[in-house]
């Protein structure tokens, strides 16, 4: 039996998970593979489902949730950028949804006067194929999109894992305060931070008034290159992880 060839973290983030790629030794190899694989889903699966004269318009729009992945927009915003209506926006967002190739995540809010509603962060739902839309399979360290990747990576990560009594959320405030998810159990909330580089355990902004202003949020997560152990903050545990961590979700064992 053939030996598979050894995968590497950045090369996941580069060139994605897709069922093949780890078969394919070059990078030419995997890249073709990825526009293959985006084309035919354009060509085929999306073709069938919307007008001609729409392809255009939803390839602009596929662009733009690639490019601005991790934001926080709003569909009026969407439709502004490519150039269609509120409701052709919607409607293209719900066909990527339905096939499996972009996923939206809504804001997490209890005070209606002052969280954001009204906005959505979407992410594609493999980094391969945003780096094909793109056409930018540069390794992490040089990229300036380095912090939107890892964070990609971490809410892929969450929203494998999800369970029929949990769901993933972003917190962000009309003042700019914001956790990059917030991830409910039982509708508990746990507020968890990405972050590229981070050397030591400090505790983030985003994090402290999140924990200020939720006291039933049991403790938090932040995601880094480097720094790891715990952190008590208004007398509850912040944790530190290495990236790769997020790809197991145990300790949320102890929410009830």
């Amino acid at each position: 039996m053939r030996q598979l060839p050894e995968y590497s973290f950045d090369e996941f983030l580069r060139f994605g998970g897709l069922p093949g790629l780890i078969h394919e030794q070059s990078a030419g190899d995997k890249m073709k593979l990825l526009k293959n694989v985006l084309q035919t889903y354009l060509l085929k699966d999306i073709k069938a489902l919307i007008k001609e004269e729409n392809i255009r318009a939803f390839n602009s729009l596929l662009y733009s949730i690639a490019q601005n992945q991790g934001q926080v927009v709003s569909i009026a915003a969407l439709a502004r950028d490519v150039g269609l209506s509120e409701p052709a926006v919607k409607h293209h967002l719900e066909l990527m949804a339905a096939t499996y190739v972009c996923f939206p995540i809504d804001s997490y809010f209890r005070n209606l006067a002052n969280e954001l509603k009204k906005v959505k962060k979407y992410y594609l739902y493999d980094t391969g194929i945003r780096n094909c839309i793109l056409n930018d399979y540069s390794k992490l360290s040089g990229r300036q999109d380095k912090g939107a990747i890892i964070e990609s990576f971490v809410a892929l990560s969450l929203i494998k894992q999800l369970k029929v009594n949990m769901e993933v959320k972003f917190w962000r405030t009309r003042q700019g305060d914001e956790v990059d998810f917030i991830l409910l159990k039982n509708r508990i909330p746990v507020p968890v931070e990405v972050k590229y580089r981070l050397s030591e355990p400090v505790v983030p902004d985003g994090i402290k008034k999140f924990l200020q202003k939720y006291h039933d949020a049991p403790f938090a997560l932040v995601f880094s290159n480097k720094a790891m152990g715990e952190i008590e903050c208004f007398e509850r545990s912040v944790k530190f992880l290495q990236w790769n961590e997020a790809e197991k979700i145990e300790y949320l064992e102890s929410v009830e």
